[in-house]
């Protein structure tokens, strides 16, 4: 999950001026909060607005994070109770995701990473020359 964060503030220092780079940060903290899944749930979100605030969840490393946390701590519970699986359909979470979910997160953190270089690279080109 830092590796993700830390790729997001890569992002962020490298798009906005230094003036608003701070408050650029924490409206993207909140942004990923807000759709992390957890209040309003998954399903919530699947009926808000006929479905269409589902889709910033994809881009949320948070949401992903949220799952393989969860998932992974109720997985050991499964054979102790019998409701296990009532609370992964009330989240919106699927049991033995935690490999996928780390690997979306570790995936939008290369991704982010990627796009900063290259916005890095590519921007004021011609004050560089």
């Amino acid at each position: 999950m830092y590796w993700t964060a830390v790729g997001w503030g890569y992002l962020i220092s490298v798009l906005f001026p230094a003036s608003q780079s701070q408050i650029a940060g924490v409206l993207s903290v909140l942004f990923n909060m807000m759709f992390s899944g957890s209040n309003p749930t998954l399903p919530q979100f699947r009926n808000l607005l006929g479905g269409v605030l589902i889709i910033p969840t994809y881009v949320s490393y948070l949401r992903w994070a949220n799952e393989a946390f969860y998932v992974a701590e109720v997985e050991h519970y499964t054979n102790l109770y019998e409701h296990v699986d009532t609370s992964l359909v009330v989240f919106g979470y699927e049991m033995n995701s935690v490999g996928r979910n780390l690997g979306i997160i570790y995936g939008m953190g290369c991704a982010v990473r990627l796009i900063a270089y290259l916005i890095l690279e590519f921007k004021d080109r011609d004050k560089k020359q």
